[in-house]
């Protein structure tokens, strides 16, 4: 017996079926007369599954939706990189200095160090003292600091004492040059300056003394009295080196001073 099945023939009496494409001979059973129900579902239109269902359309929708939300990281992240940048760049000058002396010669380095703490006002004006003291540190020569402590205090006398001390502990090698362009341009803060330098600088207390009483000679009163309030446990020495010597000039009583510290040292 034969069954056909499209254009194809089969042979059922075999013992293995053959599959034969030829004619239809005379007398073979064909499908679409004696299996109608065969020949429906051959006929039948093969349909796709739903695009809810299918996993390829699944993976398509979950890839779109993984890009959208980098797409929107990304665009966040760009905003904010605009963001920070333009606060950076609106930022004063005056109140970064590295940014405001990074660009200036250096020979104009004290000039310009000068009016960025005076245009800072009185009330921030000693702390701009310092921020400019560490940016002129980093930026320029060792030697150049001594000019922007001399340019700051005679263009703001105020800051004189903590230019001194933020100059001292940048620099400490150097004590005497910002000691004396401190005093030689702020003479009027002779007391201020001994005082704030002997603090910063304890082991260099008569070089102080010298150089301050050199620049402002008038204030020697003022200058001894700095000494002593920065360093309370020389007051006694120092009044007993007056009072040896008879006279409160500062060579003299500085020279004593040390002579009586020296000889207090070996008796102990």
């Amino acid at each position: 017996m034969r069954l056909r099945i499209g254009k194809f023939l089969f042979d059922v009496s075999a013992d293995y079926p053959l599959l034969k494409d030829e004619a239809e001979p005379e007398g073979s059973t064909v499908v679409s007369q004696e299996f109608p129900a065969i020949k429906e579902g051959l006929n039948q239109e093969v349909r796709p599954a739903s695009r809810k269902s299918s996993p390829i359309n699944t993976y398509g929708y979950s890839r779109v939706a993984i890009l959208g939300l980098f797409a929107v990281a990304l665009v966040g992240i760009l905003a904010v990189c605009i963001l920070f940048i333009t606060n950076r760049t609106s930022i004063p000058s005056a109140s970064n200095p590295f940014i405001a002396l990074a660009g200036v010669s250096k020979p104009e380095f004290p000039a310009k160090a000068a009016e960025l703490v005076r245009s800072a006002g009185s009330a921030n004006e000693k702390q701009t003292a310092q921020e400019v003291l560490r940016a002129a540190a980093a930026l320029a020569k060792p030697g150049v600091l001594a000019y922007v402590v001399s340019s700051i205090c005679h263009e703001v006398p105020e800051v004189a004492a903590v230019a001194v001390a933020t100059a001292i502990e940048l620099q400490p090698a150097d004590v005497n040059s910002f000691v004396w362009g401190a005093a030689r341009n702020a003479p009027q803060k002779a007391e201020q300056i001994t005082y704030s330098a002997c603090q910063s600088a304890s082991n260099s207390f008569d070089y102080v003394a010298l150089i301050v009483s050199q620049a402002a000679p008038t204030a020697r009163s003022g200058i001894l009295r700095g000494l002593t309030n920065a360093l309370p446990q020389l007051q006694s020495t120092i009044e007993k080196a007056i009072l040896q010597t008879g006279t409160d000039e500062i060579g003299p009583v500085m020279k004593q001073t040390l002579l009586l510290c020296t000889l207090t040292r070996q008796n102990k």
